[in-house]
């Protein structure tokens, strides 16, 4: 989807996959399910690359920072990702869906909760609400953030939301989390590990991840 969200079509994507409009269609009635399934291949990818990444024994809160640090990569570092990851912030509604679809997967490898059971306070919603906003000002600014510095600020307020403020990585703030930051030359060829996964996952179900050619 290089062109964005918006301007691909279901022939487009038919094309693309290898699979007739019509199959296409009766497995996501709604291009809004393309988006969501993209979305959540993209996050289960770069999830299993940061596993890969984290020594043993690493704390859950430095697990997740790697982990959505090739997330965020994997949206910022492709032309074709931002293009998409713009008209996703713009619709307002999907954007919120995939949002707190993530924001709770997170914060279920932070609490070991099941991830349907985690409840949104207003203060993780703020949280969530707030990394997309800024994710969005960079896209219109077409700047490109330095994404450790942007996520460590975003895995510490989940972690304060979720009340773990006396984990020990909270307590040292920004100092427990600097072993595990990325630089975003280390972070592109992450990325493009977790979209290359996440397309060979996509391919298998008729669709493909957005920006993954370019």
């Amino acid at each position: 989807m290089e062109e964005g969200y918006r301007k691909t079509s279901y022939s487009d994507i038919a094309a693309r996959s290898g699979a007739s409009r019509p199959l296409v269609q009766y497995y996501f009635p709604k291009k809004e399910l393309i988006a969501q399934t993209c979305s959540k291949a993209l996050v289960a990818a770069a999830q299993d690359v940061a596993q890969e990444r984290v020594p043993s024994g690493c704390a859950k809160v430095g697990t997740v920072y790697v982990w959505w640090q090739i997330v965020m990569a994997s949206w910022f570092l492709r032309k074709g990702s931002r293009l998409f990851l713009r008209d996703l912030l713009c619709d307002r509604g999907l954007s919120q869906a995939i949002i707190f679809q993530n924001y709770r997967l997170a914060a279920h490898v932070l609490t070991a909760e099941t991830s349907g059971s985690v409840k949104l306070s207003d203060a993780s919603i703020m949280v969530a609400g707030g990394i997309g906003e800024l994710m969005y000002f960079y896209l219109m600014s077409d700047k490109t953030p330095d994404i450790s510095s942007m996520l460590a600020l975003s895995v510490t307020a989940q972690a304060s939301a979720l009340g773990l403020v006396d984990g020990h990585m909270l307590q040292e703030g920004w100092a427990g989390l600097e072993p595990y930051a990325l630089t975003n030359e280390a972070l592109a060829p992450l990325a493009v590990q977790a979209i290359d996964h996440a397309r060979e996952t996509l391919l298998g179900q008729g669709t493909d991840v957005p920006g993954s050619r370019g």
